[in-house]
């Protein structure tokens, strides 16, 4: 387990490094991003900025007064976009390549299933679009996607990679959420083998005590079963078992900067453990897929399943179909 205190000792000393950093986060406004964006803003207190994806940039003007308020010195963009149509997500990762040369770290969530853009296809397009920037960065490039690594499932279904039938199927959740995380992790590798200078890193937060539940589903009044769960009974079981909002975005700094992933970035004050990455023996940075204590998981079993030629051949076939006009 990586201690709290070895993460508050690590990031403390990213205010005295004078490399520029420039992060884009999707999905910054609330729950995990928004908690790892305050944390951000308070730890790398100088040559900081940082572009926020959201679809209504507008009324977040008080999250950019927050921001502003603890680091003055940061420059905080928001960037208009609705992260469920990939038309959006090219057109403003367009605009950070006009304006950047290099990019030190992403954050992230058309005739396709809302559900799967939003968990799979939008990350992979965000990822693939930012990719030349990630690669200008002398200061450890990170990918960072929040879901839920070591939970692949070997069984993937290969007729069903845009999980169509599963995500239309409430009794197929749990399937669904495994195939989504399946995808990331192997789509992931299939990147890191092409970009051994760049960190990947797929991880599990387990329960979080951030704003996210308490604003889910307040747009609809529609009753049900699963809606009253989520704001009834949920957010009591987070409040007494989860991790607090503090410590979440601590964490979430730390994987960003931490040189346990990869060998380079911040070293704690006694050094970081190295984490083993998801796939043995791979030359280069690789990909980590971490639990909530980031501390690596390993799922070599399934995994090493579905990396013969024919599963991965697959899914970077249908990912890549999927995102090639928007490329």
């Amino acid at each position: 387990m990586v201690t709290l205190s070895t993460v508050r000792a690590t990031n403390a000393q990213l205010g005295s490094l004078n490399n520029p950093t420039t992060a884009a986060f999707v999905g910054g406004t609330s729950g995990i991003g928004r908690a790892t964006l305050l944390a951000l803003a308070r730890r790398k207190t100088n040559v900081l900025k940082v572009y926020i994806f959201e679809r209504n940039a507008a009324s977040h003007q008080p999250l950019l007064d927050e921001l502003k308020t603890v680091n003055k010195n940061g420059q905080f963009i928001f960037l208009e976009a609705r992260v469920s149509l990939l038309k959006d997500i090219k057109k403003v990762c367009e605009k950070i390549k006009e304006k950047e040369a290099a990019l030190t770290c992403s954050e992230t969530p058309e005739g396709l299933s809302l559900h799967h853009v939003l968990a799979f296809w939008s990350r992979a397009l965000f990822t693939s679009l930012l990719l030349p920037l990630l690669k200008a960065s002398q200061n450890s490039p990170r990918v960072v996607t929040i879901l839920r690594a070591g939970k692949e499932n070997p069984n993937l279904d290969l007729e069903d990679l845009d999980c169509k039938k599963a995500a239309s199927n409430s009794a197929l959740t749990d399937r669904y959420a495994a195939a989504v995380e399946t995808l990331t992790t192997l789509y992931f590798e299939h990147l890191a083998t092409g970009n051994p200078g760049i960190v990947f890193i797929h991880k599990y937060p387990g329960l979080a005590k951030t704003d996210i539940f308490a604003s889910a589903f307040e747009a609809s009044s529609s009753w049900s079963l699963k809606r009253a769960v989520f704001r009834y009974v949920v957010p009591p079981l987070v409040g007494a078992f989860g991790i607090s909002e503090e410590e979440v975005g601590e964490r979430g700094v730390f994987i960003l900067f931490g040189a346990g992933y990869g060998g380079k970035g911040v070293e704690g004050p006694d050094g970081l453990a190295k984490q083993k990455n998801s796939k043995k023996g791979f030359k280069g940075e690789g990909v980590f897929m971490l639990k909530q204590d980031d501390e690596a998981v390993e799922n070599e079993k399934a995994l090493e399943k579905l990396r013969g030629a024919g599963p991965v051949e697959r899914v970077v076939e249908e990912t890549e179909n999927v995102l090639q006009t928007f490329l």
